[in-house]
């Protein structure tokens, strides 16, 4: 499918230094409510560095794998997901298409998976484009994915449940600030995002599918969260959404180079209900979610 490899653009006429802000990502996240599996596996195209990242947590147990390495990777151009990465840590694999399956392959010292996820509904396209921004997002929200996981040297697990993928890739701010919110249920699948940039400038969108049907709310979000209380439950609002959100677990994690790269990065499962109302019809939602909040220099 278009825009699955490696995508490059013109940075010139966003500024001197917009190299410095271009970034690209592949990212596929997965859970299992049954096994109550969860995972997300990450690379990343940066400035000064490349960054691979492997998590994957037991929320049954309340046990939590993760490893984040600075390291380089092969990503090719074209029509398909082609992702390497190998380094002393392991060695981590992207490789398919939305028109097929993505197959996973990640292996390191904790951690070893041979996933499959293919999209179940059609992939979601937004933009950002300023005279400083141009950024590029590319999201498949609701995945069939199945597989086997061993932690730490276990036996493999059998997993099966929802997935989610995206690409994303362009020229960032320095600094940026973000609420974001993506959930699975049986009838519906959601995107919340509210984000802020160094310029004052907000991206938001809200983003459902539902019936074979893809939609957007006009208003933005409202996230009631406290950073400086992650467990804490809280309400994500507009005038036609009201989702309650309860913490099943939480984890931060800040990376430095100084003095270019600081970014906190407070990560959310939790358990969405609640409602959307579009076109006359009130949807009720009741779910697992997980909530991004970043505040990056980057």
């Amino acid at each position: 499918m278009k825009d699955e490899g490696y995508k490059s653009i013109d940075i010139r006429r966003h500024g001197l230094s917009a190299y410095k802000r271009y970034k690209q990502w592949w990212y596929f996240e997965g859970l299992d409510s049954d096994e109550q599996i969860y995972y997300v596996f990450l690379v990343m195209k940066a400035f000064p560095t490349s960054y691979v990242s492997i998590k994957v947590l037991d929320y049954h147990n309340n046990q939590r794998w993760a490893e984040d390495y600075f390291t380089s990777f092969h990503a090719k151009p074209g029509n398909q997901t082609d992702i390497y990465a190998k380094g002393k840590w392991g060695s981590l694999k992207f490789f398919g298409s939305a028109e097929t399956q993505w197959d996973i392959h990640v292996e390191t010292k904790e951690v070893k998976a041979d996933i499959i996820q293919k999209p179940l509904v059609p992939i979601h396209r937004n933009r950002l484009y300023t005279k400083k921004i141009n950024y590029f997002i590319t999201q498949f929200i609701k995945n069939e994915m199945s597989g086997n996981l061993a932690i730490n040297n276990s036996k493999m697990l059998n997993i099966k449940g929802f997935g989610y993928s995206e690409h994303n890739w362009g020229i960032q701010p320095s600094h940026s600030t973000t609420h974001w919110l993506h959930f699975w249920a049986q009838n519906i699948a959601g995107i919340v995002m509210d984000c802020r940039y160094d310029t004052g400038l907000a991206h938001n969108y809200n983003f459902f599918w539902f019936n074979d049907n893809g939609f957007y709310l006009p208003a933005p979000s409202n996230f009631h969260y406290d950073p400086e209380n992650p467990m804490k439950p809280f309400m994500i609002e507009s005038p036609d959404l009201k989702i309650k959100a309860v913490p099943i677990t939480s984890h931060f994690t800040r990376k430095k180079i100084w003095p270019i790269l600081n970014i906190d990065y407070q990560e959310i499962l939790l358990y969405v209900k609640g409602w959307v109302y579009y076109r006359g019809n009130e949807i009720s939602i009741d779910g697992i979610g997980k909530i991004d909040h970043n505040f990056n220099k980057w």
